[in-house]
């Protein structure tokens, strides 16, 4: 009757208490949030993971220097682990993932990533002083495989996140240069909290540091301007990707994810970063997450790529 009198505020309350269907019963939970348009389509992919998905797929771990600092990474299983991993990229048997490419010291002395054209990574800092209620901000960190033609199924994915606060803003600092030795990449971080930039710099790490066309230094800022741009990436790869979104903690955080007060969403701001960094790999190829896109599109680029590779042989 409320919805029949166009009350949708008593229809949506009357929903919440008693729900007919699956659909209403995930409808209200973020009925103002920024993706309350997906949030069927985000609250079926939670359930499918619940259902095992996410237990097949997902291994929990930490990332460790295998000698002193800035020594090679490994990923070691640990149930109680901070970080979260797609099976695949985590290193085989305590050694380094044979698939990546090794860093490399340059001339001058200065660490190089080598899988820049692979990965890229998000980065949500915190600060001490910045509180949720009576709950601390936590640090998000999400890795994500850039859009490779050759590899359709495998790639276009986040393969890696990190929520936690640990004791020292240094051991997040850490956590964040220990990802990109391991994945051999650069990160984007958000600015507005600083200390993260100029610790990297003190370490070696400026070829890590990934610099936003047309800025001198690195990061992003998160304003009114930059929010809506990173929610619309997001609404789109949410679009046509879902089923590659293995995190369970990330579906919960974009499900209830809230612009006007996004500090309690570490998590998805580092995912949201991560797709504002690796875009260009995507819309070089087919075009954006949530357009149309045409497979024979796929198969034209993988083709060229291909016809291409000949001049290397």
């Amino acid at each position: 009757r409320a919805l029949e009198r166009g009350d949708q505020a008593t229809y949506m309350s009357e929903v919440r208490k008693m729900p007919n269907t699956f659909e209403e019963a995930v409808m209200s939970t973020a009925s103002e949030g920024a993706f309350s348009n997906l949030m069927v389509t985000l609250a079926e992919r939670l359930e499918l993971l619940k259902a095992g998905v996410y237990k097949e797929t997902v291994v929990r771990g930490r990332l460790q220097w295998t000698e002193d600092k800035d020594s090679p990474v490994v990923f070691v299983p640990s149930r109680n682990g901070p970080w979260q991993m797609v099976k695949s990229y985590a290193s085989p048997a305590g050694g380094a993932s044979v698939t990546f490419v090794p860093n490399r010291v340059n001339d001058t002395g200065m660490l190089v990533p080598e899988n820049t054209d692979q990965f890229g990574i998000g980065v949500d800092p915190y600060s001490k002083r910045h509180t949720t209620g009576s709950i601390g901000s936590k640090g998000g960190i999400a890795v994500f495989r850039k859009f490779d033609p050759v590899n359709v199924l495998h790639t276009d994915m986040f393969v890696a996140v990190y929520k936690h606060r640990p004791a020292t803003l240094t051991a997040f600092y850490e956590e964040v240069l220990k990802a990109c030795w391991y994945f051999g990449c650069q990160f984007l971080h958000e600015d507005n909290v600083s200390g993260i930039e100029e610790y990297a710099l003190s370490r070696g790490y400026a070829r890590f540091l990934y610099h936003i066309p047309g800025r001198r230094t690195g990061g992003i800022t998160s304003n009114v301007k930059t929010k809506p741009r990173m929610v619309s990436f997001m609404e789109g790869y949410i679009q046509e990707c879902i089923e590659k979104i293995y995190f369970m903690d990330l579906i919960e955080e974009l499900m209830a994810y809230d612009m006007e007060n996004s500090h309690p969403y570490d998590l998805a701001a580092a995912a949201m970063i991560a797709l504002m960094m690796c875009h260009r790999s995507r819309s070089d190829g087919i075009g954006m997450w949530g357009t149309y896109d045409d497979m024979r599109d796929v198969e034209r680029v993988r083709r060229e790529m291909l016809d291409i590779s000949v001049f290397y042989r």
